[in-house]
């Protein structure tokens, strides 16, 4: 009878994996909040990648989740925040419909070996939330945790910093000290890795730049990255940069390309990572993102596709500079 009992408990136990996510309710009221912790990198019991099923301290909620990797390999997950009116509602899993998502998903988001990633989103109207984590790991790897802090203050951040402010009040405000500037293209079927618009100086000594704001349209289904870039490329497309000033504005110490390169900027890395519906337009809050010291002449941020997508990609990016 011990045997069949255990055998029984096996044999759940394998199912259960198998169905990969599942539904994990947190009984804890914030604002801290464990939803696992040093579990494995797999999906489903026993590891990171579940529904979080929980509920916000208040209905206008801001959630900072972190992701610690405490292994020696260099992990990603994406992430799906659903949120939904109905106190009652308990299950995910098989009922997404019941659910809004209150984000696009958050994909290929990487945590290195041995550290932390934060992420902060502001819901609005929130009676349950959760917090879908598709783990792109390995059962075999451990450990892996993630926590939640429910707080309104705008991000994830060190309290002994001055709070950000946001530069589009900044800009706004503050034109004796800054110029505000946009620059957009837009780009059909692009191939991987090629840049939508991308920013670069020419020059040491000029002025300093504030990143704002990039939004970013996909008339067919597909991921596009915000990207820092560690070279010019060739012989890009120039893009014309507009000044906002309703005065007689100050041009941009900065330049806007696109495509066609003869060769394409080297990307240092990816920043953030979209992966955008069809007909779809999203947006990425860059306040506090900014380059003081520029030492020559490189590339500096860009927006790209790391696959090629069957479609028309438009992306605009909004900055200030320094006078």
């Amino acid at each position: 009878m011990k045997q069949f009992l255990f055998s029984l408990l096996l044999l759940c136990g394998l199912a259960a994996s198998a169905l990969g996510q599942v539904d994990i309710r947190i009984n804890q009221i914030g604002p801290y909040i464990d939803l696992a912790r040093n579990v494995t990198w797999g999906n489903g019991p026993g590891g990171i990648g579940n529904n979080y099923i929980l509920t916000p301290t208040n209905p206008d909620q801001g959630v900072c989740l972190y992701i610690n990797n405490g292994s020696a390999t260099n992990e990603s997950a994406n992430i799906v925040y659903a949120i939904t009116g109905d106190q009652a509602l308990n299950t995910y899993t098989g009922n997404t419909t019941a659910w809004s998502v209150a984000s696009q998903t958050i994909s290929d988001v990487r945590v290195p070996a041995h550290s932390v990633v934060s992420n902060y989103v502001k819901l609005t109207g929130t009676a349950r939330l959760t917090i879908a984590i598709n783990s792109s790991g390995s059962s075999g790897v451990t450990p892996a945790s993630a926590f939640v802090v429910l707080t309104n203050s705008g991000g994830c951040g060190f309290s002994a910093n001055p709070p950000a402010v946001p530069l589009r009040i900044f800009a706004g405000t503050s034109f004796q000290l800054t110029q505000s500037y946009v620059a957009s293209a837009c780009v059909t079927n692009p191939t991987a890795g090629q840049m939508i618009v991308a920013l670069q100086s020419t020059a040491s000594g000029i002025r300093a730049f504030y990143l704002d704001r990039v939004w970013i349209s996909s008339s067919a289904a597909g991921e596009v990255d915000f990207v820092k870039l560690s070279s010019l490329g060739t012989t890009p497309t120039s893009v014309t940069i507009f000044n906002p000033s309703m005065g007689a504005g100050i041009g941009s110490a900065l330049l806007a390309k696109t495509e066609p390169y003869v060769a394409d900027p080297t990307i240092g890395s990816v920043v953030y990572r979209r992966n955008l519906a069809a007909g779809s337009t999203t947006d990425i809050d860059l306040s506090g993102f900014y380059q003081r010291n520029i030492t020559g002449a490189l590339g500096l941020v860009g927006v790209s596709t790391p696959a090629g997508i069957t479609g028309l990609i438009c992306a605009e990016i909004q900055w200030s500079e320094n006078n």
